[in-house]
């Protein structure tokens, strides 16, 4: 079975260190896209879309979980720090 794109561009942003982990790091960090995770908790993805709109980034809730998206442990929120990401994160299916 063949990867979704949203993977494969998870995959090329993870290996060019392009991926800001969890919400400090957003905050702190100059993102150009959000992804929330499907199983983010409520009140942390309200945050999360609140510093979106202020800064206004755009974000997606994602139905999946980042954790296999990712391969990683514990991560419910990431931004994407590379301009060249944004369209093909945006407008892939997952």
């Amino acid at each position: 079975m063949p990867k979704a794109k949203l993977e494969n561009y998870l995959g090329l942003c993870k290996r060019s260190n392009s991926i800001a982990y969890g919400f400090d790091n957003i905050k702190e960090n100059h993102c150009f896209v959000v992804l929330i995770g499907g199983d983010c908790k409520e009140k942390l993805e309200q945050r999360v879309k609140n510093i979106c709109e202020i800064r206004k980034i755009p974000f997606r809730k994602l139905k999946k979980s980042l954790n296999e998206l990712l391969n990683a442990e514990n991560c419910s929120v990431v931004g994407i720090t590379n301009k060249n990401f944004i369209n093909p994160i945006i407008e892939s299916e997952e």
